[in-house]
């Protein structure tokens, strides 16, 4: 109930939602953590520490995927902070370099991450170039597709991440994938990566354009709704629980009226949340009977 009432609270009835400014961070590399470049160039699968084989998102930083002390496992909880580890790698199941924030497959599991991170390969309609703000990786972030593991990271591809189960959101991408095959090879494994990353919050601010821009009929509602986008622009409209579950998302383009099946929905309090492609965004609440 506490949390139906916080959720309610933040959004209520027409409130717009913050679309917060991303911050990039560059020019990162996450290694397999056999990798030679980490161990002052001695031969692949030497003297492993780990120390760049992890990321911690929340504090932007490397978090070494394992206690180098013990060559083990985590004793103290440690992993809590691994949003990103590596996984797999020609060590683990001779596959391909992926990362995980769940359990690798290398070690017998004593690699491991927080296991409430999720990743997903971003759609093809995210740029991750043109990306600004956080609405628009909140949008295009499908919670139904994401999973804990990436089996295979690609070159030039980007994933998006949910971290640990908050609203801080990131846009990933990796470049330069170096992954190696064959127990006799001598070189490194690893990716190039840059990243976006903001807090996902509500602001209580009325955007009064989007408002009347925005319609949606009939409210309260049986069967259907109707939304309608009268700017030039096309959106992406989610329907929302009031336990925050996404329920549906459709486009709208431009000039137009979609009309959206409610039939199957049960009775009770939704949202929609309308987001466009530069980031402004608008909550319109309305009640299933």
């Amino acid at each position: 109930m506490k949390r139906n009432l916080l959720f309610l609270s933040l959004l209520g009835s027409g409130l717009a939602m913050h679309a917060q400014s991303l911050t990039a961070v560059n020019n990162l590399r996450l290694y397999e953590h056999h990798s030679s470049t980490i161990n002052n160039g001695a031969p692949f699968g030497s003297n492993a520490n780990g120390s760049k084989s992890g990321y911690d998102f929340v504090n932007r930083a490397y978090f070494g995927s394992f206690n180098a002390a013990t060559f083990g496992a985590y004793t103290n909880g440690e992993q809590a902070n691994i949003d990103m580890v590596e996984h797999n790698s020609r060590f683990g199941n001779n596959g391909k370099f992926g990362i995980t924030s769940g359990v690798s497959s290398i070690w017998n599991g004593d690699i491991k991450g927080n296991n409430t991170t999720v990743w997903m390969e971003a759609p093809a309609s995210f740029n991750y170039n043109n990306a600004n703000n956080v609405s628009q990786i909140v949008t295009a972030f499908n919670p139904a597709t994401a999973s804990k593991s990436i089996a295979e990271i690609k070159e030039n591809t980007v994933y998006l991440a949910r971290i640990r189960n908050t609203n801080l959101y990131v846009a990933m991408r990796a470049y330069n994938v170096h992954n190696v095959t064959g127990s006799a090879a001598i070189q490194d494994v690893y990716f190039d990566f840059d990243y976006k990353y903001a807090t996902y919050a509500p602001t209580g601010l009325e955007d009064k354009t989007l408002a009347s821009a925005l319609t949606l009929s009939p409210n309260p509602a049986t069967d259907h709704i109707t939304l309608k986008n009268t700017t030039q622009q096309p959106l992406i409209a989610k329907m929302v629980s009031a336990y925050g579950q996404v329920i549906r998302t459709v486009s709208v383009s431009g000039n137009q009226d979609l009309v959206m099946d409610i039939n199957s929905i049960s009775s009770g309090i939704y949202f929609v949340i309308c987001s466009f492609e530069d980031g402004r965004s608008y909550t319109h609440k309305f009640i299933k009977q």
